[in-house]
């Protein structure tokens, strides 16, 4: 906005605002086209004031997260660390994940991934995944910092309109064992019928069967 030629006295606080706006918006423009190491540099320095007298949360109330993300081995490799604190760097905790995945080829894929604090791995994953057209076969196993937590498995074959699919998990904590199986019809376009059932090694078994329509 433009005041030059304008009253003084006629101008309101809204277009002053807007107008101190337009010429920071105008000055950060010109400043990164003609110097970007200093416009950079100095968004650094501003984000890092803010980091440092707000904490986390002010970082955040400028839509900027908290956090570090970088990926290695032509992407196959991720790793996200994400810190909060309070003003003035107090109470500053991080965490952190580390993930990855290969294609192995002709559907068969492996992926995993640890999560990080101060005090070393908390919990992860491993996975293996093998995936045709009418078939996907899945292996999931789940640890935290006392070692392997469940295992698990499922198995999906689609064919036309039939869908049949069947897993187990076995919970390693509550020495807990559960199978399921379903079978799902695809009536038409937007109906569906389905027949599920499940079943633990403490003799708890559920049976259920449902319509589903599509709007």
């Amino acid at each position: 906005m433009d005041l030059r030629g304008r009253d003084p006295n006629t101008v309101t606080l809204r277009e002053l605002r807007r107008a101190g706006q337009d010429l920071a918006k105008a000055w950060a423009r010109e400043l990164r086209e003609e110097k970007p190491a200093a416009y950079y540099g100095l968004m650094v320095a501003t984000y890092a004031g803010v980091g440092y007298a707000y904490g986390s949360d002010g970082l955040e109330r400028l839509g900027i997260k908290p956090e570090f993300k970088v990926k290695i081995f032509g992407d196959k490799l991720a790793l996200k660390v994400r810190g909060q604190w309070e003003d003035h760097f107090r109470d500053a905790t991080f965490t952190g994940a580390l993930s990855s995945r290969f294609d192995l080829g002709n559907g068969h894929a492996v992926s995993g991934g640890v999560n990080l604090d101060r005090t070393g791995v908390t919990g992860g994953n491993v996975r293996y995944d093998y995936t045709r057209p009418d078939l996907n076969l899945s292996a999931n196993v789940d640890f935290d910092a006392r070692g392997v937590s469940d295992v698990a498995g499922n198995v999906t074959y689609t064919r036309d309109n039939l869908s049949l699919s069947a897993g187990a998990r076995y919970d390693l904590r509550d020495d807990r064992l559960t199978a399921n199986a379903e079978a799902v019809w695809k009536v038409r376009d937007n109906v569906d019928f389905a027949l599920s059932a499940s079943h633990d090694n403490r003799g708890e078994t559920r049976v259920g069967a449902g319509l589903r329509i599509i709007f």
